[in-house]
């Protein structure tokens, strides 16, 4: 009950994303059209050395509530950034480090049940208490992730594709994800309570497509699943749905610090 605190926010603004993202993914993907001619002269495109990067996503998260909510989906945002170590053109492993939010919407299935503010679900309002049904209310997450990943680049295992400008790589990972959660009323976006944030395992993968623009630089696009462990990462009681996961899809831009 002591992870629940009751707040008195102000109303948060649904067209409160950066629009600077938005300005990133439209240059990275006019950068990718229009290729430097460096990219095509067949430099070394392995970079066995250090390498950075920026990272940028649309995450959706499903627990109790889910971003595919009954009324409509809720996509987030998230930023973030990478350092690695290419030891050869199949493998590289990098550390990442993500920050950003998603909102979330009653299922389907769940439209009818009703939340007291003793913060337990029943089937239908009970008398003399306070409370609001799943379909009058609406979920916001934040999460911060700091993971550590291997990649392995699947054209790397082949001579004619090894030292190539495009890279496929299969990319398994492990987490710590942070979630700090609150519930606001649909009909005014008033908050009517916050959860702590709490701490998660999270275990999954990315499948990640990229192509080198020059001998450097390099644009990637990337997605996967990280699931969580233990409790929800939403601020609802659990109930009925075992799910507790976030997908994710982004760009990422890459720059290698060595090598030819």
């Amino acid at each position: 009950m002591n992870a629940y605190t009751y707040i008195r926010p102000k109303p948060r603004s649904a067209t409160g994303k950066p629009r600077g993202l938005l300005l990133i993914i439209i240059g990275l993907v006019g950068a990718m059209a229009f290729p430097s001619p460096l990219a095509a002269q067949g430099e070394d495109a392995t970079c066995p050395s250090w390498y950075i990067g920026l990272q940028g996503g649309v995450p959706f998260g499903t627990s109790t509530f889910s971003s595919f909510g009954a009324d409509k989906t809720r996509a987030g945002y998230d930023l973030g950034i990478h350092l690695g170590y290419r030891f050869n053109p199949v493998l590289s492993l990098e550390g990442q480090a993500t920050w950003g939010e998603f909102g979330q919407g009653v299922r389907d299935c769940c439209t009818n049940y009703w939340l007291g503010s003793d913060l337990h679900r029943y089937e239908a309002a009970v008398a003399g208490m306070d409370g609001w049904r799943y379909d009058g209310l609406k979920g916001h997450v934040s999460v911060q992730r700091y993971a550590l990943q291997l990649n392995a680049n699947l054209l790397g295992l082949f001579p004619k594709t090894r030292n190539g400008r495009w890279r496929v790589e299969l990319s398994p990972q492990l987490a710590a994800v942070g979630t700090k959660s609150y519930l606001q009323t649909l009909s005014d976006n008033h908050a009517i309570l916050m959860r702590d944030t709490r701490w998660h395992l999270g275990a999954g993968g990315n499948l990640q497509v990229s192509c080198r623009l020059t001998s450097r630089l390099s644009l990637g696009l990337y997605s996967g699943l990280t699931w969580l462990t233990g409790a929800p990462l939403d601020a609802l009681p659990e109930y009925r749905h075992g799910e507790n996961y976030i997908w994710e899809s982004g760009l990422r831009l890459g720059f290698c610090l060595g090598g030819k």
